[in-house]
């Protein structure tokens, strides 16, 4: 059950986590519930396309890392010494 607070309104320390995001999206729209769905779902989708855009660009750079030769326990340097692959010392 939620609490409420002297204006009969959601306490957010009682609140799960969905239903204090559910309630600000609600309170941002105006109330109204249906704008308040849209916008969670347009932000919950720009965060996966965000997601998807750093998961892309981590999986190139594993990627690149292996063709320079990371797998044998050297460190790239991404440019710097032109692509060589440089051994920690001894």
């Amino acid at each position: 059950m939620i609490g409420t607070n002297h204006e009969h309104e959601p306490t957010s320390m009682t609140l799960s986590p969905v239903e204090a995001i559910a309630a600000a999206y609600v309170q941002e729209s105006g109330g109204d519930p249906e704008e308040a769905l849209r916008a969670a779902i347009a932000d919950a989708l720009a965060d996966l396309t965000e997601w998807e855009r750093r998961t892309r660009r981590a999986e190139r750079l594993v990627s690149r890392g292996y063709a320079r030769g990371l797998v044998g326990g050297g460190i790239a340097d991404h440019g710097e010494t032109g692509g060589r692959v440089l051994k920690p010392a001894p």
